[in-house]
């Protein structure tokens, strides 16, 4: 596992190096692997926490952190720092997917920051900020593997299925709309995925560099969806493939992004259901 991450984190690190990304503030940044957790974390059980005889557990996810008190200080580190556990029956650390993925999480932080809060527009609160977070980490790795599926090897501990998410989707805002930040991400970095796809392959580093330049040019986090879009389209337009502005404008346009994605249902007096599957629909 040690090994899968050096490779790994080396090469996502000079991938975003490439299209323009300042170095981390945390820098090397710390990738703790092999990670378990003590019975009794997951809910709080402070009688299994105290016992020190308990084998410790498998946790299935990974996740990056800033500076975070009690990761840190436990294991006496300073600055960010991503995390992979051992999962029920996969190791975290062996997909590639999910390390760019959670140090895509480390560059938006670096860039752009958005809020790990809600964002509050004219139609009320939103998960826009975690939803954009999450898909960007989702979009540059697969621009990085060219693949579109995202964490095949860890999906067999996270609900099963062929991959933990897929940018090659048709979601579109209001109808992928739930809430929840890595449901209401899909529909964001498939629109930037199939804009991607539809590039000749000697435009797509100009077109993912071009959006790393619209994460630069702001550091304001709280924004929504269309924020985020107009900083990407502007980007675009002063790149060497205009062009693409116009097929991003486009895009998110067809999923219901632009120019403001409405979130507001109106009750026509039937029962009403989200799309996904892994809210029970509701």
């Amino acid at each position: 596992a040690e090994i899968s991450m050096f490779r790994h984190v080396t090469r996502v690190y000079a991938s975003f190096r490439d299209m323009g990304m300042p170095e981390l503030a945390t820098k090397p940044i710390p990738a703790i692997v092999n990670l378990r957790m003590p019975q009794g974390f997951q809910p709080l059980d402070p009688a299994k926490l105290s016992n020190p005889d308990l084998p410790l557990q498998p946790v299935n996810n990974a996740f990056f952190s800033p500076p975070n008190p009690i990761f840190s200080q436990v294991f006496g580190l300073q600055g960010a720092a991503m995390w992979f556990f051992q999962g029920t029956s996969s190791d975290f650390g062996y997909d590639g997917d999910v390390i760019y993925h959670e140090f895509g999480h480390a560059m938006v932080d670096r860039t752009i920051g958005l809020i790990g809060e809600w964002h509050v527009d004219a139609q009320g609160a939103t998960a826009a900020p975690g939803g954009m977070n999450e898909g960007l980490a989702d979009y540059f790795s697969s621009a990085i593997t060219g693949d579109g599926d995202v964490g095949e090897y860890a999906s067999k501990d996270l609900g099963g299925g062929t991959a933990i998410r897929t940018l090659d989707n048709s979601d579109t805002c209001l109808r992928n709309i739930s809430g929840e930040v890595h449901s209401d991400s899909t529909f964001f970095s498939g629109a930037l995925w199939a804009v991607r796809k539809s590039l000749p392959a000697d435009q797509q580093k100009a077109y993912d560099t071009a959006l790393m330049g619209g994460l630069l040019s702001t550091t304001v986090g709280d924004v929504g969806y269309e924020d985020v879009a107009a900083l990407f389209i502007a980007s675009l337009k002063k790149s060497s493939i205009p062009a693409a502005a116009d097929a991003l404008t486009a895009e998110f346009a067809k999923r219901g992004q632009a120019p403001v994605c409405k979130r507001i249902y109106e009750w026509d007096g039937k029962p009403l259901a989200g799309a996904d599957k892994n809210l029970a629909n509701t």
